[in-house]
């Protein structure tokens, strides 16, 4: 009886306060939008993909012998000839082409300048593969295999990825550098097949 008693007196006591409150919603629909893009932010900022799900490719034939091809495309003084993504590419030691071996290379990205970047040849094989890796915010890996077909035929093949394991980054950043790569390394084989 006595909790009857008190339950009613702050019924009577505080029902005009409740009942003058206009009822609303636990969040406008501004704080929710905001709330859903931030949630969905998150999740695909935490799922892990593979970056080799995201490279670009392209190849391409020439009538050449490989090793001279892999040779051209592997000179420092040439690169910037036939892929003219970048601009003052230029060893960085002595060292002979091989594992270890270290480059740098001004890439031009839109609405970003000129970004400098400092490769290091993660993989090679002789007269047939090499794989270079930076350590740029962007973690541009860039490979270049020639592989030899019949009579004088060479298969050149350029690939360009880049290595951030989140899914945001992938549908995002990463769209925009792989058309970016995907037409500069279009450009590059049209370029290689015109020079001589």
């Amino acid at each position: 009886m006595a909790c009857n008693k008190i339950t009613n007196y702050f019924k009577q006591r505080f029902c005009k306060f409740f009942e003058a409150q206009p009822k609303r919603p636990l969040l406008s629909k501004k704080e929710a939008f905001v709330f859903l893009v931030y949630a969905v932010y998150s999740l695909l900022n935490r799922i892990r993909v593979d970056p080799g799900h995201f490279t670009v490719e392209r190849s391409a034939v020439f009538n050449v012998d490989h090793r001279s091809l892999f040779d051209f495309i592997n000179h420092a003084a040439t690169v910037e000839r036939w892929f003219q993504w970048v601009s003052h590419y230029q060893s960085l030691d002595r060292r002979p082409l091989g594992v270890g071996k270290q480059f740098r290379a001004y890439f031009y990205i839109p609405y970003m300048g000129y970004e400098k970047m400092d490769f290091r040849v993660a993989n090679y094989s002789a007269d047939s593969r090499v794989v270079l890796k930076s350590s740029h915010i962007l973690r541009p890996e860039l490979g270049v295999s020639v592989v030899p077909l019949e009579r004088e035929y060479t298969m050149l093949t350029i690939s360009v990825s880049f290595h951030h394991e989140s899914l945001l980054y992938q549908i995002t950043v990463g769209a925009y550098l792989r058309y970016l790569a995907r037409k500069n390394t279009e450009d590059a084989l049209i370029l290689l097949s015109s020079i001589r």
